[in-house]
């Protein structure tokens, strides 16, 4: 019984200073997000915001980030809205690989962890609060492994500007895609992917800015493989949400054909590349771009 009591207890005070930590690095988190109000436009997404120069300014990003995490992310920013907030305009990056079976597998929290988890967990857990755990949008077992990585004990913090590169994929370069991108209909069963961008572009709206989706140019060789019908599916959904918001762009530059000095790999690109996407994005918000 003794043992039983001590053990108990030792589990207790770990918990409370494991919860004492969280608050510490939550309140850091924080932080960043609160420095972020005074951008007049800020930008949420995946890798893929890394390949959009924004010199000086903050980004809330990350390799791989599910869309559930860039809901997250942007919940956040909208908590630390105050009166003095600068910000008119939210860009996020986007492309159909977001809606991949991969992608709904990982946000169902039934994945095996790997490097993944640890990474893009670890990046968000910063700024869990105890309403996530009961939350509804996303399944249980994702909301379970994001509180044990809250054990990383680490701020959610904002990326800044990196160099780019200027070495490209070789002119004969291709990158195969599964089969069930390849011959499926999977945008069709892309249920907690859609959720998460659809509660995205909604919570923008209601906050009263205008939001710019950015799809990157990506290397032809990936829509040349990828379903031609998962992919109809996925602009006829982007287009209702644009619709649906009221004061929102699509800057689909996936399409553009580009050759293969634009591109590290299929979705990544070099210097001259992201030249074109800060060319076009330059463009479309004009002076809300950071100089």
């Amino acid at each position: 019984m003794d043992i039983l009591k001590r053990s108990i207890g030792i589990l207790g005070i770990a918990l409370l200073i494991g919860l004492v930590l969280h608050t510490h690095y939550r309140q850091k988190s924080l932080h960043y997000f609160v420095k972020a109000h005074q951008e007049r436009a800020v930008l949420f997404g995946d890798s893929h915001a890394d390949d959009i120069p924004w010199p000086g300014s903050p980004r809330f990003s990350g390799p791989a980030q599910d869309l559930f995490s860039t809901l997250k992310m942007l919940e956040t920013f909208v908590q630390t809205r105050d009166g003095d907030s600068k910000v008119e305009t939210i860009v996020v990056t986007i492309w159909p690989h977001k809606f991949v079976p991969l992608e709904e597998n990982r946000m169902s929290g039934t994945l095996e962890d790997d490097q993944w988890t640890a990474m893009a967990m670890g990046r968000m857990a910063g700024i869990m609060s105890w309403a996530d755990l009961f939350r509804q949008d996303i399944p249980w077992p994702y909301r379970a492994k994001l509180a044990l990585h809250t054990l990383q004990l680490k701020p959610t913090y904002a990326w800044t500007d990196v160099a780019c590169k200027e070495e490209s994929v070789a002119e004969d370069f291709s990158y195969g895609q599964g089969d069930i991108v390849r011959f499926s209909n999977w945008f069709g069963d892309a249920h907690i992917s859609r959720r998460a961008f659809n509660n995205l572009v909604d919570l923008v709206s209601v906050q009263g800015w205008r939001l710019v989706l950015v799809e990157n140019p990506i290397h032809p060789c990936y829509y040349e493989l990828v379903n031609a019908e998962a992919l109809a599916d996925y602009n006829d959904f982007i287009q209702a949400a644009i619709d649906r918001h009221g004061n929102a762009t699509f800057l689909q530059l996936g399409h553009e054909n580009l050759d293969h000095t634009t591109f590290t790999d299929y979705h990544h690109l070099t210097c001259k590349g992201e030249a074109l996407v800060e060319e076009r994005l330059r463009s479309l918000i004009g002076e809300q771009y950071p100089h």
